[in-house]
């Protein structure tokens, strides 16, 4: 694996943790979704965390190097995300999964711009993503 990537990895997936708990305020974000409210904001944050994290369990189950993991991950991620569009989906879902699609295009250094960004208490402030 490269030390460049391995390193970005572990400083991405500590950034996710803490902006996912600064955006949840320490709740766990399934509270919000049990409760029935929206939370974008978190969840979005809680999706960069766990595409991360897929990233890194894969790279040493597999012995892949950090960018064919990333690439395979960011993959399946893009693929779910255009699936939840397509049935319309809450949009904490679709939060979710742009926000893992967007933390694995910033690891890869494939960021389009194309990102969804969230305020801590899940206010969206801008998107560049087409809603199609």
């Amino acid at each position: 694996m490269s030390d460049v990537l391995e390193t970005r990895l572990a400083q991405l997936l500590a950034e996710a943790a803490a902006d996912l708990d600064r955006a949840s305020r320490g709740t766990p974000v399934c509270v919000a979704s049990k409760a029935g409210r929206p939370a974008p904001g978190p969840k979005y944050h809680e999706g960069r965390w766990a595409a991360l994290n897929e990233v890194s369990r894969r790279c040493r189950r597999t012995q892949e190097g950090v960018a064919l993991s990333a690439t395979i991950v960011l993959r399946t991620w893009t693929d779910e995300l255009a699936r939840a569009r397509h049935r319309a989906a809450g949009e904490d879902w679709i939060a979710y999964r742009e926000g893992g699609s967007d933390a694995l295009d910033g690891l890869l250094g494939t960021d389009s711009g194309d990102s969804a960004e969230y305020t801590p208490g899940g206010m969206l402030l801008e998107s560049s993503r087409d809603p199609a």
